[in-house]
């Protein structure tokens, strides 16, 4: 977000930087172009998966918008609960409502969500001092607290399930969820990493290949994107074709959330190839099944590069 600085803000614990006019910015990584999204308060949390934008307005609606195509569909209705916590992935969102305040102003009574986007039905449940919450493609992280002079405790609610299971005491931020390992702090202030039971969630391409769309072989420059995907992908090739032709297979097996390729613009027999406009072809599986899109769908994955 952006604001405009007013100086500091001082009470007897301290000062802080004070802004006002807060607005939301989305900032494109591939152009280095910044949109200003609208006003932004720290009440109306906002999150971003793939192209999708998922945030709340002023009458806690939560909204998905998908950046690519610009449509924007309602996640939830308003109401006079506060959204708290707010998270997205893939079809998948999740949040925390406050439907109750104790006299400091924070969640004391609360409620946690997620919708499956493919379906019209909200799935919720009763928790207590619940605020951020993160998701994975099977589980809905959150904290509880009886009471704020309580340790929070770190809980995990397998989705498709009523089962939550107690982590353990929470040192800190509430921490990252990645595929099937939970990362954060426990109250010792030891990072920790928790495996969790194993579910099923096909990969997704998360969209927009990073990196120059076009090259120049002949004074030495290679084409080397990164595609970045939800999890690592044992099997990935990257096929360039003209036409039905195809010109070159590229292997982008990967261990990290990021494949990576480069071509100097040869074929497979090592001949530079013409000067033109050449399809790129991203597919991948791991133990969940083939690549997909970010939005679900498994239309083929593709792009052009030109050869300059």
């Amino acid at each position: 977000m952006k604001g405009n600085y007013t100086g500091e803000y001082c009470e007897e614990w301290g000062c802080s930087p004070n802004y006002y006019d807060l607005h939301l910015m989305l900032y494109d990584v591939r152009t280095g172009k910044n949109t200003d999204l609208g006003t932004y308060t720290s009440r109306r949390p906002a999150t971003l998966w793939g192209s999708f934008l998922v945030y709340t307005d002023a009458s806690n609606r939560i909204l998905r918008k998908d950046l690519s195509s610009g449509a924007v569909v309602q996640v939830k209705g308003a109401g006079t609960a506060r959204v708290a916590g707010l998270d997205v992935y893939g079809s998948l969102v999740g949040w925390s409502t406050c439907t109750g305040i104790d006299n400091y102003g924070d969640c004391k009574t609360s409620r946690i969500a997620y919708r499956v986007m493919t379906t019209s039905s909200v799935v919720e449940r009763a928790s207590t001092h619940s605020g951020a919450v993160r998701l994975s493609g099977g589980y809905l992280v959150h904290s509880t607290q009886q009471t704020l002079d309580e340790t929070p405790l770190l809980k995990v609610w397998r989705l498709g399930s009523q089962t939550v299971t107690t982590i353990g005491l929470l040192g800190g931020l509430l921490g990252e969820i990645h595929d099937e390992t939970l990362a954060w702090f426990g109250s010792d202030k030891i990072a920790k990493l928790t495996p969790l039971a194993p579910f099923t969630a096909r990969p997704r391409y998360l969209g927009n290949a990073l990196g120059s769309s076009a090259f120049a072989p002949a004074k030495g420059q290679a084409w080397t994107p990164e595609f970045a995907i939800s999890k690592a992908l044992p099997s990935c090739k990257v096929t360039i074709t003209s036409g039905t032709t195809v010109r070159r297979t590229l292997s982008c097996t990967t261990t990290v959330g990021a494949a990576r390729v480069t071509w100097n613009g040869r074929d497979s027999t090592g001949r530079l190839l013409s000067k033109g406009r050449y399809t790129w072809t991203l597919t991948g599986s791991d133990s969940d099944g083939s690549l997909l899109w970010w939005t679900g769908t498994a239309t083929p994955i593709r792009g052009t590069v030109t050869l300059t």
